[in-house]
């Protein structure tokens, strides 16, 4: 990357911090001394051991077979397939066996993904998902996304509307990213979300219009996640920018906002 790219990244995060202050002077706010960095304790579920079997395992309170061989499951289902487990309070199984929809308190557990929602359906033979009112969370990269609609393909692009970003167990008082719409393709390890805000012990701190970023810890650049500090200056936040030099060599750029000092790079 040459020194001109690094110099336009620099400006443009530079930018976010100001523009945020110049178009809405109510939300870009100083927060609170009284803050801690260590307040976002880190947001970890247990996902749990999926076994590759070959076999399918159903259970439910009640189920009913329909003459094209499909399957309806009521009240405490689960569904233990190759490769993940689902538990729903109501559930369709397709002819194929392939096809699973769902209504109610549904999680599904796949390998290094966790989904929580209520009505969609999940097909096993192309990883395709619907999912709406639910949650993601990604264990590579330790992010778990809340959602007002999910859909796409697990294995190739995910687009998801009304998402809210964090690392934290309650964002409440760690941090945050709100976004209209977040896209990730888990072929390219990368993502994008559009018209964002980012919050800081529920303070809206910045605004921006589109943020790129990876969606796994392998060595990628883009924009990595918050990093948050305190001192006698108060809140010190950063949004580090990773940039891949070459095969050997790297650096992190990061607009900085510091509570007594103001925005720099």
């Amino acid at each position: 990357m040459k020194k001109t790219q690094l110099a336009a990244v620099s400006a443009i995060l530079l930018l976010a911090f100001n523009l945020g202050a110049e178009n809405n002077n109510s939300e870009l706010i100083t927060v609170d001394k009284t803050y801690s960095a260590s307040s976002c304790l880190v947001y970890n579920p247990n996902i749990g051991i999926i076994v590759k079997d070959k076999n399918i395992s159903v259970e439910a309170d009640s189920l009913k077979f329909y003459d094209n061989q499909a399957i309806s499951l009521n009240n405490n289902v689960k569904i233990d397939f190759p490769g993940g487990l689902l538990n729903s309070s109501n559930a369709l199984i397709g002819a194929s066996k392939e096809l699973v929809e769902f209504k109610e308190n549904t999680t599904l557990s796949l390998e290094q993904v966790l989904l929580k929602g209520n009505e969609g359906f999940f097909n096993r033979s192309n990883d395709q998902i619907q999912m709406e009112d639910g949650s993601i969370f990604l264990s590579l990269k330790g992010l778990n996304i809340s959602f007002k609609s999910l859909e796409g393909s697990l294995s190739d692009q995910l687009s998801i509307k009304e998402a809210e970003i964090t690392s934290c167990a309650d964002p409440k008082i760690g941090w945050l990213i709100g976004a209209d719409d977040l896209v990730l393709n888990n072929k390219t390890s990368r993502g994008y979300a559009r018209n964002l805000t980012l919050k800081l012990g529920g303070a809206s701190v910045i605004k921006a219009p589109y943020l790129p970023f990876a969606t796994t810890s392998e060595r990628l650049s883009g924009f990595l996640e918050p990093s948050i500090s305190s001192s006698s200056d108060g809140i010190d936040f950063s949004i580090p920018y990773f940039a891949i030099l070459s095969d050997h060599s790297d650096i992190t750029l990061g607009a900085r906002n510091i509570a007594e000092r103001g925005s720099v790079a």
